[in-house]
């Protein structure tokens, strides 16, 4: 035992594990099932294939995807508006 031990007979000490880091980037599947809602879905499917080939001679390939598909659409995530009756 060291001295703290010595000093603390009853104390427990519990190591948790650490927090998983949540990415910042949208994942690929919630990208693949928001443009298969879209009307012309098979056109954007190919047009995010394309875009992630070209993502892979990137620094950042998630990064690159993430902001094509926040331009692409940037009303994802938000709700539509209420009409007015």
């Amino acid at each position: 035992y060291d001295k703290f031990s010595m000093r603390f007979p009853n104390m427990r000490t519990i190591i948790e594990a650490p927090k998983k880091r949540k990415s910042p980037y949208i994942t690929y599947d919630r990208i693949g099932a928001y443009i298969a809602c879209q009307d012309n879905a098979t056109e954007l499917m190919a047009q995010l294939h394309t875009v992630i080939e070209e993502a892979r001679g990137q620094k950042s390939p998630r990064k690159f995807v993430d902001e094509w598909f926040r331009e692409t659409f940037p009303n994802f995530g938000k709700y539509p508006q209420k009409a007015a009756t």
